[in-house]
């Protein structure tokens, strides 16, 4: 679908420009309405004093009289996309310290084309948006202070049909509630404090409900003070601060074993147990090549079995939102352990190449960093230019030394005379002196390893008339077919790897004080194939425990993974934090300036806000601006509001 791709691109600069980016679903909920709000940096939770108390703090009807209405309109993300829009309008009615209300959000995503599985093929249009309507009340509890409730239905369609065989439906329908509380204070109540708790409610899903994202609980509090008034000018100052209590784990290891659950992923975890009874049809439940060595060493991970409450706790999981409310404030630094990270976009600089490694391994480290320097020798194509290839010094990668890494990780071990290691006479350490030693590690980036074989291919020798090529033609004219199959030629399969590999070798340790040129090499020479071979990459260093200092900290991407939850802080939880800041001039009062800064340091979003408003007789009309770079989504985003007091 043409545009549809687009807004889910959308939808993540506005999670990584708000709130944690992908932590949760629905994140146009957390939007801030209103002209008077973006002109101070969105800081509004403790002035609640106009109908937009309905989005930010319902307990401000509490404090309000008569009948107020307000609307909006504004091109959200100019600089993204042009035909996003975001509508709001709100109604409260108050007296007598109590007071209901309500508000309408809706989102346009515009128009979208419906296409089907190939590029060609276009169906049609369909259009797509976010709807939200909230119903509100709010009620003093003493002269200076007032709760307040909301009740929210919001319905999300992307899409009126869901593509491919995808089972579900590409629209979801949920319901959330809000509560807050406002407390005025000092001589003349110039003071205030607002706190208000947003979108508490289930999980979010569409096609899949099992990968439902949580809600987007929001809590949100701050100040709103009165700073100076005389008879013409009134100046006040406003500051928010935002925590999302929204609860994620990424993969981690709880139980510092070092191992993620139960060493396999979720997908094979689901799959086994859809083969409880009956594991021989499904290889990795039931592992042929669990147990013991000829030596007696253990190797491979067991036959699978189910993971425990706490082995699943250590893959990636949300807590439930009533947990959420106060693990969302340990869960970047109490709780949980090291990090299991995943594959970069961009592996050492050069792109997403593939190296034979999937992106999540279930181990925690299991790699020490080496200087490596591929070359390249005899292959005819153009080189995926790895880095350090031909460039003496190399670069750092990460090698394989965890226990048994020879028979589980994709390198390939090897004895000094090329024998292949294997189940049968693997011998870790080199402790047996009886068994094979290991001398060479053949690692799989290059894509030359223990998979790359040689296939023969033969024909039939065929029509003794070379004008036909199958065997009815050929005795149709006549002719003889002969279905002798005869030799052709020989290729080379490398496996599953992506690209055409080319054939390299550790030269810094081969030979420590090898330079490089066209003219030589640290290769075999194999005189059937008239190539060179080189499997041996670099060299034996032996096996480690989690728990042994040797252990490599590394992932084979280069992320320091053990001791990765040693650097966790609790600081951390108020960098995920968003902070507003306001102030506010009313000249008499009907005229009105406005400053504001919204400051995110995890959504990198840091930009300065200004508005201006003029009210008379009843009437406002507000205008509020966004600034920043050009490259920033939210720059450039104008609000218009529109006021009434009834």
């Amino acid at each position: 679908m043409k545009k549809l791709v687009k807004n889910i691109i959308v939808f993540n600069f506005i999670i990584s420009y708000l709130f944690c980016v992908s932590e949760a679903g629905a994140v146009w909920l957390l939007i801030n309405p209103g002209a008077s709000a973006q002109g101070t940096g969105e800081a509004q939770v403790a002035k609640a004093n106009d109908a937009y108390a309905t989005y930010y703090n319902p307990a401000g009807l509490g404090f309000m009289d008569g009948k107020n209405v307000v609307m909006q309109h504004v091109n959200w993300l100019p600089n993204l996309v042009s035909d996003i829009f975001y509508d709001f309008i709100g109604f409260t009615s108050a007296k007598n310290g109590s007071g209901f209300g309500g508000h309408l959000i809706y989102i346009n995503l515009g128009e979208q084309q419906h296409t089907g599985e190939g590029p060609d093929q276009v169906f049609g249009t369909f259009k797509s948006f976010d709807i939200c309507l909230t119903g509100s009340y709010g009620a003093k509890i003493s002269a200076t202070s007032a709760v307040g409730f909301n009740f929210k239905v919001y319905h999300q369609k992307l899409a009126p049909f869901t593509t491919g065989n995808e089972a579900g439906n590409p629209y979801s329908t949920d319901v959330a509630f809000d509560i807050s509380f406002l407390k005025k204070f000092g001589r003349f109540s110039e003071h205030s404090f607002g706190l208000s708790i947003q979108n508490i409610g289930p999980p979010v899903s569409f096609v899949d409900v099992e990968q439902a994202d949580p809600a987007p609980t929001n809590m949100k509090f701050g100040i709103y003070s009165r700073i100076y008034k005389d008879d013409y000018n009134t100046v006040h100052m406003m500051f928010d601060a935002n925590k999302l209590l929204v609860a994620t784990y990424t993969e981690m290891d709880w139980n510092e074993d070092g191992i993620i659950g139960n060493g396999y992923s979720q997908e094979v975890n689901d799959d086994c147990a859809m083969y409880a009874n009956d594991m021989s049809d499904y290889n990795d439940c039931d592992n042929p090549n669990a147990g013991v060595d000829n030596f007696g060493n253990s190797y491979y991970k067991p036959g699978w079995s189910s993971p425990t409450k706490s082995q699943n706790n250590e893959y990636t999981h949300s807590d439930e939102w009533y947990k959420a409310v106060y693990t969302s404030w340990l869960n970047d630094w109490y709780y949980g352990g090291d990090l299991n990270q995943d594959r970069p976009t961009t592996f050492l600089g050069k792109g997403n190449v593939e190296i034979g490694y999937s992106e999540y391994d279930k181990r925690i480290g299991g790699y020490r960093p080496a200087q490596f320097a591929f070359e390249e020798v005899n292959v005819n194509r153009i080189p995926f230019e790895f880095p350090g290839e031909g460039v003496p010094g190399g670069v750092e990668i990460y090698v394989p030394n965890y226990s048994n890494f020879c028979i589980e990780d994709p390198a390939d071990c090897y004895a000094a005379d090329g024998t292949l290691i294997d189940e049968e006479n693997y011998n870790p350490n080199n402790q047996n002196p009886l068994g094979t030693q290991i001398a060479w590690i053949d690692l799989p980036h290059d894509g030359l390893h223990s998979d790359t074989q040689d296939i023969d291919v033969f024909e039939e020798i065929g029509c003794d008339n070379p004008i036909h090529n199958n065997e009815s033609d050929c005795e149709n004219s006549g002719g003889s077919w002969d279905s002798t199959e005869e030799y052709q030629y020989t290729y080379t399969d490398y496996g599953d790897i992506n690209y055409a590999p080319g054939v390299y070798g550790n030269l810094l340790e081969i030979y420590p004080d090898y330079v490089w040129s066209s003219d030589n090499n640290a290769c075999d020479y194999d005189f059937d194939s008239e190539l060179p071979i080189c499997y041996f990459d670099i060299a034996y260093d032996g096996e480690y425990d989690f728990t042994q200092d040797e252990y490599g900290s590394y992932n084979v991407w280069g992320y320091k993974e053990k001791g990765s939850g040693d650097n966790r802080k609790f600081s951390d939880e108020f960098k995920e934090m968003i902070y507003n800041f306001g102030l506010e001039w009313w000249y008499t009062d009907n005229f009105v300036m406005r400053f504001g800064y919204i400051h995110d340091d995890e959504g990198q979003v840091k930009q300065p806000t200004f508005g201006a408003g003029v009210h008379f007789s009843g009437y406002g009309f507000d205008f509020g601006y966004t600034a920043g770079a050009e490259t920033d989504s939210r720059s450039n985003t104008m609000f218009f509001s529109l006021a009434l007091n009834l």
